[in-house]
């Protein structure tokens, strides 16, 4: 079985990587200085416009510089700053500028995300949410020649636009398939819980979410920031309504091992196993391990007064199905949606 990572992740590493290399062959000596963040500076961020469109919004902004099957790559005419943007299937759904810091205060990157709800650090970038937007953004430093930039990312925050609901006759209906698959057989992305966005390491001190509260219908809740609508991560009575009113079949498909899950009224939903995500290795792979919104049970480091708690989710195997609630919130687990 593979792993199906997060489009909007490798989508930024991979950007990241195209916009300093094609910086530093177009770099200049001459910078004019930004106290503000005009207009003029702002990238394209009009997810799902078409290539002819953008090259139309950016014909006096910036100087067109280069174009492949899926990027477009720019040159400001007033500034020093590179674009890039990329397509999938035609469409826009990450964009990118590269700057240098000596033009922006700390006022003037701080007003760039001023609509933006701050989720942390992770793998080393700043990472910010605008659901409103349906978009992530991240930035970071770089040096080259003794010289700081900043590489500033925006990328489509839900890149799959629906989800397909199934009616199994119970209280809610169940997605098809897992968050980040296209498939019920596909593994999908995983998450710590509370946090909406994959990592390249699961572990307590890169940990995000520090609330005891449950997530369900929240910005972290990730089924709900990436579906919107009725979407959201399933309840601890849900997945114990899913057990009991539910027949659970072990099968095989595609080399994938998991559960078919049938509702009385026929209809079935496949559950794929796929382990959990700890630190940086997948353990448990033929288990499969999947979060509910629920908080789960409460505990104590020891020599530490304060008060910590677990979270609630759904494990499984060929010969057992459990409901646990003392599941460690930093671990990568997967996540299948239900709407009402």
């Amino acid at each position: 079985m593979k792993k199906i990572y997060n489009i909007q992740n490798v989508s930024l590493h991979i950007m990241f990587l195209l916009l300093f290399f094609f910086f530093i062959s177009c770099s200049k000596e001459q910078y004019k200085q930004i106290d503000e963040y005009e207009e003029y500076a702002y990238p394209c961020i009009v997810w799902g416009i078409s290539k002819s469109d953008l090259k139309d919004r950016m014909e006096n902004k910036a100087s067109f510089q280069k174009e492949d099957m899926e990027y477009l790559y720019y040159i400001g005419e007033n500034s020093e700053i590179t674009y890039v943007y990329e397509f999938q299937n035609g469409a826009l759904c990450t964009s990118l500028i590269m700057i240098p810091k000596i033009l922006f205060s700390s006022s003037v990157l701080d007003s760039i995300f001023k609509e933006y709800i701050y989720l942390g650090i992770i793998n080393d970038k700043s990472v910010y949410i605008n659901e409103k937007e349906n978009t992530i953004a991240t930035s970071s430093s770089v040096v080259y020649n003794n010289n700081s930039y900043y590489t500033i990312g925006w990328t489509q925050l839900n890149l799959k636009d629906e989800l397909e609901a199934v009616d199994l006759g119970l209280s809610v209906k169940w997605a098809s398939c897992n968050i980040g698959a296209f498939s019920p057989e596909e593994i999908g992305n995983y998450y710590a819980w509370g946090e909406v966005i994959e990592k390249d390491e699961y572990n307590y001190n890169n940990y995000l979410y520090n609330d005891n509260s449950s997530i369900i219908g929240t910005e972290y809740d990730v089924a709900h920031v990436k579906y919107r609508g009725n979407w959201r991560m399933p309840t601890q009575s849900e997945y114990e309504e899913l057990i009991s009113k539910c027949d659970w079949t072990w099968k095989t498909i595609d080399d994938v091992s998991g559960y078919e899950v049938k509702g009385a009224n026929g209809n079935t939903i496949f559950l794929p196993s796929g382990g959990f995500y700890s630190f940086r290795y997948i353990d448990y792979y033929r288990e499969g391990y999947y979060w509910s919104g629920t908080i789960g049970e409460k505990y104590h480091f020891a020599n530490d007064p304060n008060e910590y708690y677990k979270a609630c989710g759904l494990s499984f195997g060929n010969s057992h199905i459990n409901i646990n609630t003392n599941m460690m919130r930093q671990l990568g687990m997967l996540i299948r949606p239900v709407c009402n």
